[in-house]
């Protein structure tokens, strides 16, 4: 089934984005604050360079996707599992999901985006 494969390989992109933006590892392992400002940043380089199908709005809001982030880690809190460690992978996924709806895309094409950027700054860098 065709859209079954596609469904396990975006699950399989919020993983890695979520391991790349992460750190600790296991049970410790979170995106918290201080690993933010480097996902802000690449969703923030993402929104310049991509042509957006909601360019106004995005630019509007200058890709500032921390409220989400905060929002997605009270959520977390609020349904029992803790904060202390940043957002867990599930949260994370719950975060992806918010932040490609504010920029009007879907979650596939935001992790594609976040994964194809993350390698050009690799193999520029």
């Amino acid at each position: 089934n065709k859209s079954s494969c596609d469904e396990d390989e975006v699950i399989v992109a919020c993983q890695k984005a979520f391991e790349t933006f992460a750190s600790g590892t296991g049970a410790k392992a979170g995106m918290r604050t201080a690993d933010f400002s480097k996902f802000q940043a690449s969703i923030y380089t993402l929104g310049q360079n991509a042509k957006l199908e909601n360019a106004r709005r995005a630019s509007a809001r200058s890709f500032n996707v921390q409220h989400l982030y905060e929002e997605t880690l009270e959520l977390q809190g609020e349904m029992g599992e803790g904060t202390r460690q940043g957002l867990n992978s599930l949260y994370f996924n719950v975060f992806i999901g918010r932040v490609a709806q504010e920029l009007g895309w879907t979650v596939a094409r935001l992790v594609w985006e976040l994964a194809r950027h993350l390698e050009e700054q690799t193999t520029s860098g």
